[in-house]
């Protein structure tokens, strides 16, 4: 056990065997945000990995994306769906092979991701935010951090999976006696260390405060939010991470569903839409 002494700054600079993102991931990144690019461009980038582009149109042609009709190319792909929607769908595509293994472990934390995904990009629509895409990267990447310190210290981890499910303390506290830093800490760091948007490593870091950007940045106060509503759904259907909460919670102690106008009637009924959608999609997407 780590005994909290571990550096985090150290901890992230030593990661060099884990499998990064993949390159062409990081080059539709720097594609889309060139608004330069062509759809031709984008097209070969993505087709230069087909592990990827397979995956990729298994995600375009689910019920999730609610497409009309049948993409059989990512040619087409990209110009029906959209840059910044194919940007969602290769970074979906790829993060499973930043895992090392995927035991029970993996799998929680995975489906936790999944969900928080679809649901984010669910509450984001719900709120007619034009940065579904945005809330959906930030959903599935919220917990990287996890995945990254489990990669490297699999003990350690198992030993804050140990202490969350059987001492009734919360993740994060088990997380600092073990490790001496948190997920949410780690994460922000290897986002940055990726070099993936920036908007990624402040909605990592304070994922469950984000009144921190309520009278700065309507922007990441909306993408904190919704991540934090959707791990809050996790322990509400126990998925993922969520399977063994004793305790439910109570979704009218929560501000934040105030602030976004999500009654007991309307929250009900989005559990629902979400919950119906990941268990369809669950396959294609993982």
């Amino acid at each position: 056990m780590n005994n909290g002494n571990t550096n985090l700054e150290s901890f992230v600079a030593k990661i060099g065997a884990i499998p990064l993102i993949p390159k062409v991931a990081n080059k539709v990144i720097k594609l889309v945000e060139n608004p330069d690019t062509t759809a031709s461009q984008l097209q070969e980038i993505i087709d230069t990995d087909q592990a990827i582009a397979s995956r990729l149109l298994k995600i375009a042609n689910s019920a999730f994306y609610s497409y009309s009709g049948s993409i059989n190319t990512t040619s087409e792909a990209v110009v029906l769906l959209g840059f910044k929607t194919i940007k969602s769908l290769v970074l979906a595509a790829s993060i499973k092979d930043v895992y090392k293994r995927f035991t029970l472990t993996e799998e929680l934390i995975w489906e936790h991701s999944l969900f928080s995904s679809i649901s984010s990009r669910f509450i984001a629509r719900e709120k007619g935010l034009s940065y579904q895409e945005e809330a959906f990267i930030s959903g599935l990447f919220h917990n990287i951090g996890m995945v990254i310190m489990n990669n490297e210290k699999p003990q350690d981890f198992s030993e804050v999976m140990q202490r969350f499910y059987n001492n009734e303390v919360s993740f994060i506290e088990a997380e600092n006696e073990v490790f001496g830093f948190t997920h949410k800490e780690a994460g922000a760091l290897i986002t940055r260390k990726w070099k993936l948007p920036d908007f990624l490593e402040k909605v990592i870091r304070y994922q469950d405060k984000p009144e921190v950007f309520s009278a700065s940045d309507p922007f990441l106060y909306n993408l904190a939010s919704i991540v934090y509503i959707s791990n809050l759904f996790c322990l509400k259907l126990k998925i993922g991470l969520g399977r063994r909460c004793l305790m439910e919670p109570d979704f009218s102690q929560y501000e934040v569903f105030n602030e976004f106008e999500l009654s007991e009637d309307s929250t009900t009924q989005l559990l629902t839409t979400i919950k119906d959608t990941y268990e369809a999609e669950k396959r294609s997407i993982g």
